[in-house]
């Protein structure tokens, strides 16, 4: 019989150990999933800090690039060198900073002021700014409109053109403008509204 009680200790120990190893594996298979749940969000944390400086980086090269876009496009509509082509793209910038417009607005707006022998100014580029600030308009569609001087995208301006007398007529509210029937004269007068 103590032979006997001796097994059954044993029997005992070993179902003791089997529960205590059952217990640690429990334990280990938490705590190892618990890892598991913490390094899968310290992942998702370090790729996110990982992807901020990627995305940084593929805004910076998309900004270059557009940048460069203006460039050429400046460069071969004035009939410029590079270095003079980016120092107007830079001066444009200085330009646009503290006005609420992009940069292809601003070179869009001084290209089509050029394009019709109106001087792309500091100055006028700022009245076209504020003109389409006032209307609700970007700074592209009324330079466009400065440009094409027609009488339709005007009036949704609230500025009405009439050529029909010795001189055209710029209203515009409570401001009237008379100035020659030329183009460049009434674009002049626009500008000066």
């Amino acid at each position: 019989t103590g032979m006997r009680s001796l097994g059954d200790e044993g029997k005992k120990t070993t179902s003791t150990f089997n529960g205590l190893s059952k217990t640690t594996i429990f334990l280990t298979g938490a705590i190892g999933g618990l890892a598991v749940v913490v390094s899968q969000k310290l992942i998702a944390a370090f790729s996110r800090l990982v992807s901020l400086p990627i995305d940084f980086a593929k805004s910076l090269i998309s900004a270059g690039s557009a940048a460069e876009n203006q460039i050429v496009r400046i460069q071969t509509i004035m009939r410029t060198t590079q270095q003079g082509a980016t120092e107007l793209f830079d001066a444009l910038l200085q330009v646009a900073e503290p006005l609420p417009v992009t940069t292809n607005e601003i070179v869009d707006s001084f290209i089509r002021l050029e394009s019709v022998n109106l001087a792309g100014t500091e100055e006028n580029l700022r009245t076209v700014a504020s003109a389409a600030l006032a209307t609700g308009e970007n700074m592209e569609n009324v330079s466009a409109i400065l440009q094409s001087l027609e009488t339709e995208p005007l009036r949704r301006l609230g500025i009405s053109l009439d050529r029909t007398g010795k001189q055209a007529v710029i209203s515009f509210k409570d401001i009237r403008i008379e100035t020659a029937k030329t183009d460049k004269a009434i674009r002049e007068g626009l500008l000066d509204l």
